[in-house]
């Protein structure tokens, strides 16, 4: 995870608290998308805004 806030906080500018929400929020958005069928890797991309492989950090 320390790596997802890294990137967060530099390439988006936001304060670590800032980081640590957005971060937040994509678990729970992918930890949705597993229980409704969903594909979370796209949803991660989606809010995240980068590679699916970057996905491990908040599972």
């Amino acid at each position: 995870m320390n790596e997802l806030l890294t990137i967060l906080m530099r390439r988006d500018g936001l304060s670590r608290e800032e980081a640590l929400e957005t971060i937040r929020d994509a678990r729970e958005a992918v930890m949705e998308a597993l229980e409704n069928g969903d594909d979370p890797e796209e949803i991660f991309a989606d809010i995240m805004g980068l590679e699916p492989d970057y996905i491990i950090g908040i599972i």
